[in-house]
């Protein structure tokens, strides 16, 4: 029985707590300080603005007497099979011939290029070339490549 008295002395107690703090909220309201009023700004009217930055000059033309500089020649596709490199450089003055494997060499002025075929169902394809002497960072050196294109039969 004093468990129930304490109990619904507190819920009377909540009740009138929430019920001050309701009317409290609602019973001062303050007023809003008076809107402040800024003064018109002068006006200035509109004036020309010049640019900022004047425009390049134009480009002078071109001398009718100037050479222009000539097109670079467009190189032809490295050969990837045996007919691709006897179209380019004709016959191999050497041919070394295996199961399914042909060796093709071709002498240049100071070097010989030597390339590696394998038969790939009708066809020879490359699967590998160097030169002799060797490339300074790969096994075919590229000035020795292109001198085969002195090389008698080779294409132009």
């Amino acid at each position: 029985m004093r468990l129930r008295h304490v109990l619904a002395r507190q819920k009377a107690f909540v009740v009138a707590a929430v019920s001050i703090l309701l009317l409290s909220g609602c019973a001062g309201t303050a007023s809003l300080p008076p809107r402040l009023t800024l003064p018109s700004l002068p006006s200035f009217g509109t004036r020309p603005v010049s640019p900022v930055m004047e425009p390049p000059a134009p480009m002078p033309a071109i001398p009718t007497g100037v050479a222009m500089i000539a097109p670079v020649p467009v190189m032809a596709p490295p050969p990837v099979d045996g007919a691709s490199l006897q179209a380019r450089y004709g016959r191999p003055d050497f041919v070394r011939r295996d199961a399914d494997t042909e060796l093709w060499r071709y002498d240049g002025s100071d070097c010989a290029v030597f390339f590696f075929l394998y038969r790939d169902g009708g066809a020879l394809k490359i699967r590998y070339s160097e030169s002799m002497p060797r490339g300074m960072t790969m096994p075919a050196d590229p000035k020795c490549v292109e001198s085969l294109n002195a090389h008698p039969g080779a294409m132009s």
